[in-house]
């Protein structure tokens, strides 16, 4: 005889790609990709989204504003699958995405100034829920595909907040990097190397091990199945 037990989801968690990546393609874009497969075999109920501007100028999971898909599946999950946490993650642009979502959950049903202008949200949450956690990976705004202010914004509502950045400079000389952006755990990762002995850069840092347990650690330890 064999007892299979059923046990419903406590918490949601959505991991944002970075620019140029696809969501769910670890093959070519590990990652965050690698992360999100990680944690379903933990038990934990995650999706992985784009960054919002890789397709045609929205790919429809996550807009400038926090409104898409991943916005969708929250407040289902909360609505009506008895979840009460959410956590968010996200890569480069992703961890803008993260920044956008996070305030427009906040102002859930609300009006707020937004890149200076005035927005009003309608409401599509309606039972109780926190923002357990949330995570940066050398974060990028994410206000257009060309972006490249480092995030520096604390997610909005965040109970448990982990930023991990570098500021290297990448090959031929190019650069693009996150920064402080006011963490629980607030990490400048420039002294990790990647798989060359190459100190880290924004195209490896989410492909280093160190970052990804410190997220792992962090994730387990604030947010339930």
């Amino acid at each position: 005889t064999e007892t299979v037990t059923f046990r419903p989801f406590n918490s949601i968690t959505c991991a944002f790609v970075g620019e140029n990546q696809q969501a769910g393609n670890n093959s070519d874009d590990p990652g965050v990709n690698d992360w999100v497969i990680e944690q379903l075999l933990n038990g934990y109920d995650v999706y992985v989204w784009d960054d919002g501007y890789d397709l045609v100028n929205n790919s429809g999971d996550c807009d400038e504003y926090g409104e898409g898909r991943a916005l969708s599946t929250i407040a289902n999950s909360v609505n009506f699958q008895g979840v009460s946490q959410v956590a968010l993650l996200g890569y480069s642009h992703g961890g803008g995405s993260v920044f956008n979502l996070s305030k427009r959950l906040y102002f859930d049903g609300q009006s707020c100034v937004w890149n200076g202008d005035i927005v009003s949200f309608t409401d599509v949450i309606a039972q109780p829920y926190t923002l357990v956690y949330t995570s940066y990976i050398d974060a990028i705004k994410n206000r257009s595909s060309v972006d490249t202010e480092a995030e520096d914004r604390k997610p909005w509502g965040t109970s448990y907040h982990v930023n991990q950045y570098q500021k290297n400079t990448g090959a031929l000389g190019l650069w693009l990097n996150g920064t402080s952006s006011n963490g629980d755990v607030d990490l400048n990762r420039s002294n990790l190397l990647d798989g060359n002995g190459q100190n880290i850069t924004h195209t490896s840092i989410d492909n280093n091990n160190e970052v990804w347990l410190t997220v792992s650690s962090s994730f387990v330890s604030h947010t339930n199945r």
